[in-house]
């Protein structure tokens, strides 16, 4: 009976210790997330692909049409002072075939050129100042040609022409065959000249403007000064 004791004893331990060991527990938590590791090295670049073939060249397209004759650059010279003496340096007689008579006097252009008296337009003014003083700007300038009297029942044109290098101013008086005229001290002059794209200078659009030759002439002085920005006083250039 004792016997039967301790087997069935020892059974029962065998079963408690099988059952213990066999039976899972409960799952654990989730465990922290651990740090992230280095960057693996960069792999070697690969080789540079080959250039694809460049396109055709596309058809030149036709010409456009020629502009027009373009213009260079209004000149404009100081205040030049009348020549106070007569004869040659200063006012000397000559004819003019279609004119007659005159009292002229030359006033060096050196600008002044063949291409210029072909195409161009020249300006040229008149104003006075009590000698010594000197024009300070155009206030009382008069463009040319105009008339004045000289007394003694003489009624003189004041007017110009253009030559090469040069301008000359000339008196000519109405009663024919008559000079020895002249201004003295005091009395100035002053040239603009506008070079053009035209021959004869009389299109439209002188010197880069919308005005014709013949319109840039009935202009005053201010007018003109002021279309091509000429300063009061000196000599230069304007830039069209």
């Amino acid at each position: 009976m004792r016997k039967f004791s301790l087997l069935s004893l020892l059974f029962v331990s065998i079963s408690f210790i099988v059952v213990s060991c066999t039976k899972e527990g409960p799952e654990g938590p989730v465990g922290a997330t651990g740090p992230q590791g280095p960057t693996g090295a960069s792999g070697a670049t690969g080789a540079t692909g080959a250039t694809g073939a460049t396109g055709p060249q596309g058809p030149i397209g036709p010409q456009g049409p020629q502009g027009p004759a373009g213009t260079a650059n209004v000149i404009y010279s100081s205040w030049l002072a009348s020549p106070t003496v007569f004869g040659a340096a200063g006012w000397a007689d000559t004819t003019i075939t279609t004119i007659g008579v005159v009292s002229r006097a030359n006033f060096a252009a050196p600008s002044m050129t063949q291409a210029i008296l072909d195409q161009g337009l020249t300006l040229v003014y008149h104003t006075f100042a009590a000698s010594p003083a000197l024009p300070t700007g155009g206030a009382n300038a008069q463009p040319l040609p105009y008339n004045v009297s000289a007394g003694g029942g003489n009624f003189v044109e004041v007017n110009y022409r253009p030559a090469v290098g040069r301008v000359f101013v000339y008196l000519h008086n109405v009663l024919p065959g008559t000079g020895g005229f002249g201004f003295l001290a005091g009395h100035y002059f002053r040239y603009i000249i506008i070079p053009g794209g035209v021959a004869g200078g009389r299109s439209a659009g002188i010197g880069g403007t919308s005005y014709t030759a013949d319109q840039l002439r009935a202009m005053t002085y201010e007018q003109v000064a002021s279309i091509f920005n000429i300063p009061a006083t000196g000599q230069g250039y304007k830039a069209l």
